[in-house]
């Protein structure tokens, strides 16, 4: 999707072209009384995602993606940064490797600098999250506006309600029933993983620690052994750092993951386990 854009000086008269949206080659006047408004908040945060998608969509954000990184919901309490005495969420044990955070502060930084105090990095987070995911193939939709930004990030609980990749069925129907999501919608929301890549932190006990063994032998059963033997590839034992894409296509946003699930082929433990039950 592409959005040019003009604004006036004073604010009050504005002009968007979308490209590629349901709104395609549609030329939006905006007569803006003043300073803040929610049709210019929307045009605003879109433009500045369309320059810091492409990094946004390959992000290596692992099990989470970057709006399901944060745990009082979509408030960007993931953004804040830790102090000597607060660790905060983005350097939570589950959110080992998140990236994107620099880039919403660059778009943020631009929305200031355009209508100061008017749009949240909350809202730039779920937009960011949507663009993405046009940008990769996936649909449209709309995005209502109006999050306010958190104040509270804590690491501890970041760690105790977003799921680590090592879960079995039951724990991972567990934790998403707890945030009345159902089974059906937890397999749904996992197709998520559909793009990006994961740093192997996350891999590692899918093939060195399946039962708690820790040895090179402690593998998934289920899992395909050619494939096994690609993520040790790319995942020796005890590199966390080294990234791989979860799956066969992962800059498209298409169907990919959930056949390599079923073929054996899924990247964490949490993968494998949708075909247990």
């Amino acid at each position: 999707m592409i959005f040019s854009l003009w604004i006036d000086k004073d604010l009050r008269t504005s002009k968007i072209v979308y490209k590629g949206s349901p709104f395609d080659w549609w030329i939006i006047s905006l007569q803006l009384q003043s300073c803040p408004g929610p049709l210019l908040n929307h045009c605003l945060c879109s433009f500045g995602i369309s320059w810091s998608k492409p990094q946004l969509a390959d992000s290596e954000t692992g099990e989470n993606g970057i709006c399901k990184s944060i745990y009082l919901g979509c408030d960007g309490s993931v953004l804040l940064n830790s102090t000597a005495s607060s660790p905060a969420e983005r350097d939570a044990h589950v959110n080992f490797g998140l990236r994107g955070v620099e880039e919403v502060d660059e778009i943020k930084a631009e929305l200031e600098s355009a209508c100061p105090g008017t749009v949240s990095c909350a809202d730039i987070l779920i937009l960011a999250a949507r663009e993405a995911t046009v940008k990769v193939g996936g649909p449209w939709w709309p995005v209502a506006l109006g999050r306010k930004d958190g104040s509270v990030s804590v690491d501890l609980l970041a760690d105790g309600n977003l799921p680590f990749p090592v879960l079995n069925f039951s724990l991972l129907v567990d934790n998403f029933a707890r945030k009345n999501f159902s089974a059906r919608e937890m397999v749904v929301l996992s197709g998520a993983h559909t793009i990006g890549k994961s740093h192997c932190n996350g891999i590692l006990p899918h093939l060195y620690n399946f039962t708690g063994a820790d040895n090179a032998n402690d593998i998934d059963p289920a899992m395909d052994k050619g494939f096994a033997a690609f993520l040790k590839e790319k995942c020796p034992q005890g590199n966390r750092t080294n990234t791989i894409f979860l799956d066969s296509t992962a800059h498209r946003f298409d169907r990919a993951y959930y056949k390599n699930v079923l073929a054996g082929r899924g990247v964490f433990i949490t993968d494998s386990a949708l075909i247990t039950e």
